[in-house]
């Protein structure tokens, strides 16, 4: 059974202008069979890091050779460069912006390509649409086979744009994260992973401090808490996230991007830090 080209879509468009179905457009006169599939087109204006996020976490859930393009560009019409990239299972195309900050660090097997061959973009091209007459000609023709080569010269790694990755600090029994986005549920999500918290506290009972706030150990799922109530939860990527059960805790926390979060564990053994959870 022969596998359809996939093409994703992650901008921020948004759906109230005709952007996304001119793309789609675009995408659709080049390879009338694509299956083209939105991530989302919700990403707030210009936001580069939530947008790396979400495609880091979206996109190794895809069938291999699928093309991921990214149009989140506020330098469009700039000196900024437009890339395509190859790693060992898919294709992403977008802005040398720091949006593939996530998948140049952690992908080993890549080529990274400039894309410069005119003869491959509509004419003419838009100073403020190259998501139209640029990326989606390019997305459509590598999603039809078409050889990263012919797209332009290759670019080292180490010259493209990255964003900061902020990382949790230890020190002593303090471990300090960070906010590094909100969802559309006003769930914040940390840098702070599962294993950071276990390599960190072991067993210990810990406490999360983020303004003046506190909770108490982590929970299994959101029902372990009423409603109304203030939590930690593991999200579905292994990562803590501080949630109001059936609320807002963005908006009731007023807590934003970059805000510090805090942990400490108790001295006492033997108590687990995850409620529920009886993983050694």
């Amino acid at each position: 059974m022969a596998i359809r080209p996939t093409i994703t879509l992650t901008t921020d468009f948004g759906l109230d202008d005709e952007y996304v179905g001119v793309v789609k457009g675009v995408l659709l006169s080049f390879l009338p069979d694509v299956q083209l599939v939105d991530i989302t087109h919700s990403i707030a204006p210009q936001d580069i890091q939530k947008a790396a996020m979400i495609i880091d976490r979206a996109c190794r859930f895809f069938p291999e050779a699928t093309v991921h393009l990214a149009v989140v560009d506020p330098g469009v019409g700039s000196a900024r460069r437009l890339l395509a990239i190859k790693t060992s299972r898919s294709f992403f195309v977008g802005p040398d912006n720091g949006i593939f900050t996530a998948i140049l660090q952690s992908e080993s097997t890549i080529k990274i390509h400039h894309i410069t061959n005119s003869n491959l973009f509509l004419s003419p091209v838009s100073s403020t649409f190259h998501g139209r007459d640029i990326m989606a000609p390019i997305a459509a023709r590598l999603a039809a086979g078409m050889d990263i080569g012919k797209v332009g010269p290759l670019v080292a790694s180490n010259s493209c744009r990255m964003l900061p990755v902020s990382s949790p600090q230890i020190a002593g029994h303090q471990l300090t994260g960070e906010i590094i986005c909100r969802d559309r549920f006003g769930n914040l999500r940390t840098n702070i992973s599962e294993q950071t918290i276990k390599a960190f506290a072991g067993r210990r009972e810990i406490t999360l401090r983020i303004g003046s706030k506190k909770i108490a150990g982590v929970c299994s799922t959101y029902a372990e808490a009423s409603a109304g109530e203030l939590i930690a939860v593991m999200d579905s990527f292994g990562s803590m996230e501080i949630a109001i059960v059936c609320g807002n805790a963005a908006g009731e926390l007023h807590a934003a991007v970059g805000d510090k979060v805090w942990i400490t564990f108790s001295e006492e053994q033997g108590k687990q830090g995850f409620k529920n959870n009886n993983t050694p």
